[in-house]
């Protein structure tokens, strides 16, 4: 046995899935941490990407439309054809559509109490500048422009 994939999961009974697997090509050893399946024709294969392939298909077999089993899940393709057995992850990205909502944001800007009234009201100056500088900034990397009243900022 050169290469074997790793099941990771399954809610199939140990007898149905041995059964399912025969019926496909397929044999279920007990590997050194976790079940894994075999196939002859494996070891045709050169590298672990092919092995993956193939085992797809069975997976596909197992979670497709006929919804055998939707907790089967692959785990690594071992290599046995070395002394120290090597395992090889694949990683799966699948295609995600996502929607977001922005409410009404409120901004408050509070200068510290001690400060005198004059200070105060150019404090509110220096933070609408602030501001409006930020946005003006961030328009210019294709970013919504927020305009800003004085009115706009509370004490």
């Amino acid at each position: 046995m050169k290469w074997a994939v790793e099941i990771q999961k399954t809610g199939l009974e140990h007898h149905n899935l041995v059964d399912l697997l025969d019926g496909l090509g397929f044999k279920l050893v007990d590997g050194v941490d976790s079940k894994v399946m075999y196939a002859s024709f494996f070891d045709n294969f050169e590298t672990a990407n092919e092995v993956w392939e193939e085992a797809k298909k069975v997976r596909n077999a197992f979670t497709g439309p006929a919804s055998i089993d939707s907790k089967f899940a692959l785990g690594s393709v071992i290599d046995y054809s070395t002394k120290d057995r090597k395992r090889h992850a694949f990683l799966e990205v699948n295609s995600l559509r996502s929607k977001t909502t922005f409410g009404s944001v409120t901004l408050t800007v509070s200068p510290p109490a001690s400060l005198s009234p004059e200070e105060q009201k150019n404090g509110k100056r220096i933070a609408l500048n602030m501001i409006i500088k930020t946005n003006l900034n961030a328009s210019e990397k294709n970013s919504n422009l927020l305009f800003l009243r004085e009115e706009h900022l509370k004490y």
